[in-house]
């Protein structure tokens, strides 16, 4: 895919100001983030980049941002469907407060064709590019209200978990419950948090199944605190969703939509109780 970037520059008086070593580079959602410090910042060399909301000959302002950026002389608006700028400058703070006077601009790839282009180059065995990609991806979309871009990142993420669980040679119960956490850390949805829950679950209870003295009362009791659903009465135990669960529970369970996991939860606690009593 080739993409088309316009770049105009006005360099500042001092080019030596423009060092990579000297300049502090933000998205938007990071920059927002640290607006108490924007005033020990001022006078710094700054790399900004974001969606931009207005554009004008003198000034524009990013979404989500409330601070100007003031232009310099004979900057057009950018020609593109992109909304995506970065530019390079300084903070200036004056008795009218603070703004941001703009060296250098230029537009940047859309954020999912930008996202699509960095996945592509991710490695298949490293989990951690997924998770630094995915959890950028999901603060930018959340930030900007873009639930498309959110999804990404989550899928991005869940990725990465899939990916870490690959590489493990020994997945044993304490190793899905640290996904299980991990998930829950990176913010994702219970879809993708309990089938490790689920499957470190059925790990202990096959081991219950062949210990002398099998510990039943003790999962249950996790089942219900760790499983929601695993306590809802179900008016019946019948049907191709129960079925399917029986013969394949971890794949099924994997599968499941949210209430169907429920269900299945409640399934499994019902297993449990039977070899119990």
């Amino acid at each position: 895919i080739s993409i088309s970037v316009l770049l105009l520059a006005v360099m500042a008086a001092s080019p030596s100001a423009l060092s990579a070593a000297e300049i502090r580079e933000y998205s938007i959602p990071e920059f927002v983030a640290a607006k108490a410090q924007w005033s020990r910042w001022t006078g710094e060399t700054i790399r900004v980049e974001g969606r931009y909301r207005s554009f004008s000959p003198n000034a524009m302002q990013f979404q989500k941002c409330d601070l100007f950026f003031y232009l310099p002389r004979d900057i057009n608006r950018p020609l593109g469907r992109s909304r995506t700028l970065e530019v390079i400058g300084q903070l200036k703070e004056d008795r009218n407060g603070l703004s941001f006077r703009v060296d250098s601009l230029r537009l940047l790839p859309e954020d999912n064709e930008l996202f699509h282009l960095r996945r592509r180059t991710l490695p298949e065995e490293d989990p951690n590019p997924w998770y630094e990609l995915g959890k950028q991806t999901l603060q930018r979309g959340r930030f900007y209200e873009d639930a498309l871009l959110a999804k990404l990142g989550e899928e991005t993420l869940a990725d990465g978990l899939q990916i870490e669980k690959g590489r493990r040679k020994n997945v044993d119960a304490k190793f899905l419950q640290s996904l299980a956490s991990k998930a829950a850390q990176l913010g994702l949805d219970d879809d993708v948090r309990l089938p490790y829950v689920h499957e470190a679950l059925r790990q202990q209870w096959q081991e219950q199944k062949t210990a002398d003295e099998p510990d039943y009362i003790s999962l249950r009791k996790k089942l219900s605190s760790d499983l929601p659903g695993a306590a809802m009465l179900l008016t019946s135990l019948t049907g191709k969703r129960f079925d399917d669960y029986r013969r394949s529970p971890i794949e099924t369970f994997n599968k499941s939509t949210s209430h169907a996991l429920k269900q299945r939860s409640r399934l499994f606690y019902l297993e449990v109780a039977r070899a119990e009593y």
